[in-house]
């Protein structure tokens, strides 16, 4: 993983991701998951597995809001969680007779469930790392199974860090269960301030930790992140009950030094224990395990903007791309690998196919119902098929845009395909009005400066057509190295997954787009106007142009501030250059589009 920068700036850009369920609802699905378990299919017992672990990391919200302990009912979730653990355990390592016994198993106690007097609804929160960062449980077990080998632990206490490190912790004590040694498990999460995390517990949950002498204390996150303050929290608090540093290993979804830590104490923390972690590469792609369901075993690896090298010829022409907000991604045909990536020729190597992760489980599914609808539609290439949390789509052959001013027949393609969105990607909630002023207040001022607070308050105005509005899965990357010039027209890549991704815009009105179009392609006066026209008239939404101001100033408030931590994060890298250039231009434009709606901003125009 990229080492990270400490960032300067304070900018809004991320969204929390929660959901209120029914618990019984969620147990049903629950019970539907395990029951269409087979001896050959390891991505439903994965499912299983994930589903579980969110719905566990909810019940313990539920049932201790303040600090973290354990009762009857939840070692009985704890019980259920280990048990699709070992399933998924024996799935990978091929078992199918102890697949079906712990599925079985499952089913029993998880009937127990519905008895247990839980909560009638919940708070679920979204697995991050399953749905966008390509974390594998899988990876976890191949880790703890290293760590076996190594220590030969007789006894080890295994803490999750909800809510994703519940399901991981599941996987890791299942693989220690399985190799002989004895394993207590518990699901917490820390609380307080995110970089100052603190490991808060009752006291049984206590005197349980201090009675668990000779035991190693496993710790298991998909982290750590850019403070590394939730993992060292919980090594600092088993440090404060005795436990020796020896004893206390991370299992981390990457490795670092910690060096960058934004937390001091993380820093001294992380030096201290000992750390497991397998990659994704040697677990899935090393070991040929990935490319079996492939169309061919030829791999080109074209992630953290390698598929760059595929389009320009020179670098000064790369568009941005921040390594770390990149998915796996690669270029699938016979006999190639990365180091012949620029010389992918449909005629000479035959079909070709483009690889992304899209999540795993429940997250990848609605991505491949928005790709078959686009492409039934001649927007976006085809997907031939998901596997493994990968959806396999055709491969165009075709030429990125540039900025500049498009001519009508991109200009009418762009109305074309924002309507098809409108018209068949209609969706639920998104962020409210005062929630997006907030992050527009912060970003205006973080990007121009203190002279220009309270310029937000101008926008007060559209709250009715702001709410007013319907909001849609939008495409979320109006960018034209987004858009392809191909043999069959300009087609748009990049356009499933951006309403849902963990930034904050999240599904908006269509206006979003078109405010993204005009922006990322630099359209003057007379394109965007006639784009606004003939998207009204395409639409019948007579409205689109009176609301179309305010969606300028909040994308661009949002670009800005996604371009600055950008370049902060990355640093004096060409990468972490080009997004500097971009936050300039973005500065600019969203200092002109305020001064439109009266503020007077600061006294000289903003710099580019």
């Amino acid at each position: 993983m990229f080492n990270q920068r400490i960032p300067e700036s304070k900018m809004l850009l991320y969204r929390k991701q929660e959901r209120i369920a029914g618990t019984r609802g969620q147990l049903d699905e629950i019970y539907a998951l395990a029951g269409r378990i087979k001896t050959d299919h390891h991505e439903s017992a994965r499912d299983l597995l994930m589903a579980f672990g969110e719905f566990e990391s909810g019940v313990l919200d539920s049932l201790m809001p303040e600090r973290d302990s354990f009762d009857e009912r939840t070692m009985l979730m704890r019980e259920c969680a280990l048990t699709t653990g070992h399933l998924l355990f024996a799935s990978w390592e091929g078992r199918r007779d102890d697949l079906l016994r712990y599925r079985e198993s499952f089913l029993k106690r998880i009937e127990k469930v519905y008895r247990a007097g839980l909560p009638e609804k919940i708070v679920m929160r979204a697995s991050e790392g399953y749905a966008y960062y390509g974390i594998y449980p899988e990876c976890y077990m191949e880790a703890a199974k290293k760590f076996w080998f190594d220590k030969r632990p007789e006894k080890a206490v295994c803490l999750g860090l909800r809510s994703i490190g519940a399901s991981l912790s599941a996987a890791v004590s299942a693989v220690l269960e399985g190799l002989g040694t004895e394993v207590i498990s518990f699901a917490v999460r820390p609380r307080g301030e995110p970089f100052q995390r603190e490991f808060r517990i009752g006291e049984r949950l206590e005197r349980t930790l201090l009675s668990g002498a000779g035991s190693y204390f496993l710790i298991v996150d998909e982290g750590p992140g850019l403070s590394g303050s939730t993992m060292c929290s919980v090594a600092a608090g088993l440090s404060g009950l005795g436990a020796a540093d020896g004893k206390i290993v991370f299992f981390p979804s990457w490795k670092t030094d910690g060096k960058n830590f934004l937390s001091q104490r993380a820093r001294t923390v992380w030096q201290r224990h000992p750390k497991y972690c397998e990659f994704f590469e040697d677990t899935w792609l090393k070991s040929g395990k990935l490319q079996r369901s492939f169309p061919s075993s030829g791999l080109a690896d074209i992630s953290t903007g390698n598929w760059r090298r595929l389009f320009y010829g020179r670098e000064d022409l790369y568009p941005a791309a921040h390594p770390l907000h990149e998915r796996r991604k690669y270029i699938c045909a016979d006999g190639i690998n990365s180091a012949d990536v620029l010389r992918v020729d449909k005629d000479r190597l035959g079909p070709v196919f483009f690889i992304k992760f899209e999540g795993l489980g429940r997250y990848g599914k609605p991505v491949m119902q928005k790709a078959e609808m686009l492409a039934e539609a001649g927007f976006s290439p085809a997907p031939r098929g998901m596997t493994n949390g990968f959806a396999i789509y055709e491969f165009l052959n075709g030429k990125p845009l540039a900025p500049g001013k498009p001519g009508k027949a991109l200009l009418d393609r762009i109305c074309e395909y924002l309507l098809f969105t409108e018209m068949k990607f209609e969706a639920g909630g998104r962020p409210s009005f005062d929630d997006i002023i907030a992050m527009m207040a912060e970003n205006i001022r973080e990007s121009l400066g203190p002279e220009w607070k309270g310029a937000e308050e101008k926008y007060e105005f559209f709250r009715g057509l702001y709410e007013e509005g319907r909001p849609v899965r939008v495409d979320g990357r109006m960018i034209p190295h987004e858009w392809l010039l191909t043999g069959r027209g300009y087609m748009k890549t990049d356009s499933l997954d951006h309403h849902s991704d963990q930034f904050f815009p999240r599904c908006q009105d269509i206006a979003w787009d078109l405010a993204g179009a005009v922006v990322e392609f630099g359209m003057d006066e007379e394109c965007k106007q006639y784009l606004l026209e003939r998207y009204s008239r395409l639409s019948g939404d007579g409205s689109v142009q009176a609301r179309f101001p305010f969606y300028m100033a909040f994308y661009l408030s949002f670009r800005a501030g996604y371009a600055r931590l950008s370049s902060d994060e990355l640093g004096p890298v060409a990468e972490g250059r080009r997004f500097l250039l971009l936050a300039g231009r973005y500065k600019s434009l969203l200092g002109a589009e305020i001064r439109k709606s009266g503020f007077p901003g600061a006294r000289r125009p903003v710099a580019s």
